[in-house]
């Protein structure tokens, strides 16, 4: 358990799971939080109100900031990432999800300060490597989306790059609740099907 007067810093802080877990904290007393994100979207403004915090940071400045700053980081929450909504280009996956958390995680290797990121479930592909890390090594998992492409690749990277003191990678399944409208169609099949029998009666389901 680190001390309440430590600084956090928190990638995507203003996304569903980030906003969530940032506000978690707060409750906890860590209000020494740098909220990382961006921050020209609007909604994701009022996603982050009422969070406390000691800076907000929008991401392309992040590591300009972090080697000149002498403001202190004790711990890093890296859950920024983008979706692929059937329309993202695969060279903004390769540049968001998998350079920018390198360039995090080796950060946190040179300043040795622990880090946990955020991967995926859907890492995973269709299941038949099941779903145990000791024997679905990412190396042998065959992905079947741009997005969970892009974060298997960094999960094979993490190990063979510096290592910070301490790392974990997190992989999600259908995080679902209240506020993750701002995903789109990435939400959760949760969200998506309440959705969908609110407007029809109806879900419709989908063949993998």
């Amino acid at each position: 358990m680190i001390s309440n007067s430590a600084t956090i810093l928190v990638t995507g802080a203003a996304g569903f799971i980030g906003g969530y877990l940032s506000r978690y904290l707060n409750d906890l007393d860590y209000n020494n939080l740098i909220l990382v994100d961006n921050f020209h979207n609007h909604q994701k403004v009022s996603n982050t109100q009422g969070i406390r915090c000691s800076v907000r940071m929008e991401r392309e400045y992040l590591f300009a900031w972090l080697y000149k700053t002498k403001y202190p980081v004790d711990f890093v929450i890296h859950l920024g990432a983008r979706l692929d909504e059937g329309k993202t280009e695969q060279y903004i996956l390769h540049h968001l999800n998998i350079l920018y958390s390198k360039e995090i995680f080796e950060y946190c290797a040179f300043k040795n300060i622990p880090i946990i990121y955020a991967s995926s479930a859907a890492t995973y592909g269709d299941g038949k490597l099941g779903f145990d890390e000791d024997k679905a090594h990412p190396a042998l998992l065959h992905p079947q989306s741009n997005f969970a492409f892009s974060k298997n690749e960094f999960d094979q990277w993490a190990p063979f790059l510096d290592q910070p003191p301490f790392y974990a990678g997190l992989k999600f399944f259908n995080v679902y609740g209240e506020g993750e409208r701002i995903k789109g169609r990435m939400a959760s099949i949760v969200q998506q099907g309440y959705t969908q029998i609110m407007k029809t009666g109806k879900i419709q389901l989908f063949k993998s």
